[in-house]
C-alpha cells in the first residue's frame, strides 16, 4: 500500500470546497484506487482501508451512501459487491494536477530557476512535512500516521533551512495557494476525522473563542524578535478582532513579562558601562540577519537611532508601547476571579518541566516558564469547564509560540483538545472565514511557516563581547562587520551531526586572524615574497635545463662504453651456450643500435627528468604550481632533441 502523502492531499480535496465529512471520504477512496493505477477496487475493500488504515469512524451504510452517489467513480455490479473505479475524466483531472501542481512540482522549478542543487528537494520537502505535523498534531494523533511520513528530521542544517525560507518567500502565486492549501487541507482533515464533534468546517465552528496570550507573544507584538515577526502577529490578532475573537493575558503573564524586562534592564545598564551597545545597533543597519533578535538587540537598534537613550528609557518606552497595544488591539487583562490550585499548578508545571527536558532544545526551559505555562494552561482548561471534548463547544485557547509545549500537551492520553495553538494554526482555522470573501494573505500565512535559524545567528549579548575583542586589533567598521559575519557562519566546525548544542564553537580570534588588517597585510607582503622566488624560479628553468641534458649525455656514455660491453663479458663468464651467447649479444647490439642511431630515445628520456627535476624543485612544493611546469617544458620543446648536437641559441 502506497502511504497517502500529504502533499498530494490537496490534488484530492477540492481546493475550496473539501471541508466536511463528505468529501473527505469520497478523497480517501479516490487516493485508493488512484493508487492502484485505477484498476477496479471492490467496495468492501474501500471500506476496510478507510477505517482500517486511516482510522476514520464511519457506519458502513453511510459509507455506502456516501460512495454511491458520487459521481466521480464507476460502479461495476458483482454477485455480492459492487466494484469502483474512478472515471476516466476524474483520474485525467487528478493525474495532471499531481503533475502539475503538486509541492513536489513546484518546489524542483523553484530549485532550477534559482541554480540550486536538486538535493535540497528533500529537505525543503520534510520541513513542510514537519511544519505541517505540527500544525495538524494537536488537533489529530490517531490517523497522523496516514497522512505523514515517519521520516521527518528534527534538525536542519543552516542553508537547508535558509533555502526552505527561500522557497516560501518566492513570489509565485500558485506555488503560495498549493502551499496554504496543503496546510488547510490538512487541519481540516485532522479536525474532521479526530471524531471531536466536528462534521463541517466552517466559522461558526469558531465563533465566540477567546485566546490567553503567551508572554513570548506579548514581546513579540513589541517587537522583540524583528519587525518581521511583530507585523505578522498584529495583522493576525487584527483580522481575528474583525470576526469578534478576543484576546487576553493573565495576571501571572503580566508578572512574567515586567520581571523579564527589568532583568534585561538590569543587564544593560551593565553592558552600558562595559561594550559599545551603539556599534552594535550601526551593526544591525547594515545586515539584520546576521543577528538574533532579542532585547539586547532590539535595544541598540532603538539606542543607535536615538529613540531612547539609556536603558531606563527603554523600559519606558517598551511598557508605553504595550499599553498603546492594549488599546489598539483591543486585548487587556483577564477579568473575573478564577482561583488555580497551587497543587494542580505545581503538579502541571512538574509534567511539563519533565516532558520539555526530553524533547530537542528543552534545556532551555526554566521551572520559572513551567510555572507560567502551567498556571495559563489550567486557566483555559477553567474557562472551557466540560467543553473540552467537542471543536464547536470550545471556547478558549492558550496562544504561544512554543512549539515544544504544543507537542506536549497534544500527547496527552485523555481525548481531548490541548490548550495550546500556535499562531500558524490561529491562521489556518480562523483566516479562511475572517476576510470577507478577500484574498487570503498567503504572505502572512508563510511567515509564520517559515524557520528561524536563530541557533546559527549571533546574540546580541555575544556581540558585544566580540565587539571588545575584535577591537583590540582592529578599528575597522568593515572588518568588524567581515569578522562577525564569518564567525556566525563558520563558528561551527563541520559535523555531520545536525544538533547545535553538541557542536564544537571555534574561538573567535581563529576568525580575527584570518581576516583582520595584520593577516592582510602579511598576505600582501607574501605575495611580494612569493613574486621574487617566482622569477628566480623561473631564470633558473635554462640552467635545469642543461643539467638534465648532461645528466642524459652521462647516461649514454655510461650505456654505450661501460655497461654494454660489460654485460656481454659477464655472459661469456657465467654461460658456454652458444645460444645463450648469441641471444645475449644480438639484444645487447640491439639496444646499443637503438641508443646510438639518433633516435627519440634520449629526447624523452630528456623530458622525464626534466619534469621530474622541476616538481621537485622548492618553487613548486611551495606553490604547486602547475604553470611553471608548463613554462619548464616550453623552454625543453625550443631546444634540439638530439642531445649530442649543439643549439647554437641555448648554449
Amino acid at each position: 500500500m502506497i502511504e497517502f502523502n500529504l502533499f498530494r492531499l490537496n490534488c484530492f480535496l477540492n481546493d475550496t470546497q473539501a471541508n466536511d465529512f463528505k468529501r473527505i471520504v469520497i478523497s480517501l477512496v479516490s487516493e485508493f484506487i488512484f493508487d492502484n493505477k485505477n484498476q477496479e477496487v471492490k467496495l468492501e475493500e474501500c471500506y476496510k482501508h478507510i477505517i482500517h488504515y486511516h482510522k476514520l469512524e464511519i457506519d458502513k451504510d453511510y459509507f455506502i451512501s456516501i460512495v454511491s452517489a458520487h459521481k466521480a467513480f464507476e460502479q461495476i455490479p458483482l454477485q455480492n459487491d459492487i466494484s469502483l473505479k474512478l472515471t476516466s475524466k476524474k483520474f485525467g483531472e487528478i493525474n495532471d494536477r499531481l503533475k502539475e501542481h503538486s509541492i513536489e512540482v513546484f518546489i524542483g522549478k523553484f530549485l532550477k530557476s534559482k541554480d540550486y542543487s536538486a538535493n535540497y528537494l528533500e529537505s525543503i520537502k520534510s520541513l513542510l512535512y514537519q511544519a505541517v505535523f505540527e500544525n495538524i498534531s494537536s488537533f489529530s494523533t490517531e490517523n497522523l500516521t496516514t497522512l505523514i511520513s515517519p521520516q521527518i528530521h528534527s534538525n536542519f542544517k543552516n542553508d537547508e533551512i535558509e533555502k526552505f525560507n527561500e522557497f516560501l518567500e518566492d513570489q509565485n502565486h500558485e506555488k503560495n495557494t498549493a502551499v496554504y492549501n496543503v496546510f488547510l487541507k490538512a487541519t481540516e482533515f485532522a479536525i474532521i476525522t479526530s471524531g471531536k464533534g466536528v462534521k463541517e468546517f466552517s466559522k461558526d465552528l469558531f465563533e465566540g473563542k477567546k485566546y490567553c496570550l503567551d508572554t513570548n507573544i506579548l514581546f513579540r507584538l513589541l517587537g522583540i524578535g524583528g519587525i518581521e515577526r511583530q507585523n505578522t502577529l498584529v495583522n493576525l490578532i487584527k483580522s481575528c478582532n474583525h470576526q469578534g475573537i478576543s484576546f487576553e493575558y493573565t495576571s501571572q503573564t503580566l508578572q512574567e513579562l515586567k520581571k523579564t524586562l527589568a532583568g534585561s534592564v538590569k543587564y544593560l545598564k551593565v553592558a552600558e558601562q562595559k561594550y559599545d551597545i551603539v556599534a552594535l545597533g550601526e551593526l544591525t543597519e547594515t545586515d539584520p540577519k546576521l543577528f538574533n533578535e532579542d532585547f539586547v538587540l532590539h535595544y541598540s537598534k532603538l539606542r543607535a537611532n536615538g529613540q531612547v537613550n539609556n536603558p531606563d528609557q527603554y523600559e519606558i518606552r517598551l511598557l508605553s508601547d504595550f499599553r498603546t497595544l492594549e488599546s489598539q488591539l483591543g486585548f487587556g487583562l483577564t477579568k473575573g476571579n478564577i482561583n488555580i490550585p497551587e497543587k494542580d499548578k505545581t503538579k502541571l508545571s512538574d509534567y511539563l518541566f519533565k516532558s520539555k527536558k526530553e524533547l530537542p532544545y528543552g534545556l532551555r526551559y526554566s521551572k520559572t516558564a513551567a510555572n507560567i505555562d502551567a498556571y495559563n494552561i489550567l486557566y483555559v482548561r477553567k474557562i472551557r469547564s466540560d467543553n473540552n471534548y467537542n471543536y464547536i463547544d470550545v471556547k478558549s485557547f492558550y496562544l504561544t509560540t512554543d512549539r515544544t509545549l504544543n507537542v506536549v500537551l497534544s500527547k496527552d492520553i485523555g481525548n481531548i483538545i490541548p490548550e495550546t495553538i500556535l499562531p500558524s494554526q490561529l491562521f489556518i482555522l480562523h483566516h479562511p472565514y475572517t476576510s470577507n470573501g478577500e484574498q487570503v494573505d498567503y504572505n502572512l500565512f508563510l511567515q509564520f511557516v517559515k524557520r528561524r535559524t536563530t541557533e546559527f545567528h549571533l546574540k546580541g549579548s555575544e556581540v558585544l563581547t566580540y565587539i571588545n575583542q575584535i577591537r583590540k586589533q582592529t578599528t575597522s567598521k568593515t572588518e568588524l562587520k567581515n569578522i562577525l559575519l564569518v564567525y556566525a557562519d563558520k563558528r561551527y566546525d563541520v559535523s555531520n551531526d545536525h544538533n547545535i548544542e553538541e557542536r564544537k564553537v571555534r574561538p573567535l580570534q581563529e576568525i580575527i586572524d584570518t581576516v583582520i588588517d595584520k593577516k592582510l597585510e602579511q598576505g600582501k607582503a607574501d605575495s611580494k615574497e612569493l613574486n621574487t622566488i617566482k622569477q628566480n624560479a623561473n631564470n633558473r628553468i635554462p640552467i635545469i635545463n642543461r643539467n638534465t641534458k648532461w645528466t642524459v649525455r652521462i647516461l649514454d656514455i655510461l650505456l654505450t662504453i661501460i655497461i654494454i660491453p660489460l654485460t656481454i663479458l659477464i655472459v661469456k663468464n657465467i654461460s658456454s651456450d652458444i645460444k645463450i651467447l648469441i641471444g645475449a649479444t644480438v639484444t645487447v647490439e640491439l639496444i646499443k643500435f637503438l641508443i646510438t642511431s639518433k633516435t627519440r630515445l634520449w629526447n624523452y628520456v630528456w623530458g622525464q627528468i626534466l619534469k621530474i627535476t622541476l616538481r621537485n624543485s622548492n618553487y613548486f612544493k611551495l606553490t604547486n604550481d602547475e604553470n611553471y611546469i608548463s613554462i619548464g617544458m616550453e623552454e625543453f620543446n625550443k631546444l634540439d632533441g638530439e642531445i649530442w648536437k649543439k643549439n647554437k641559441n641555448h648554449r
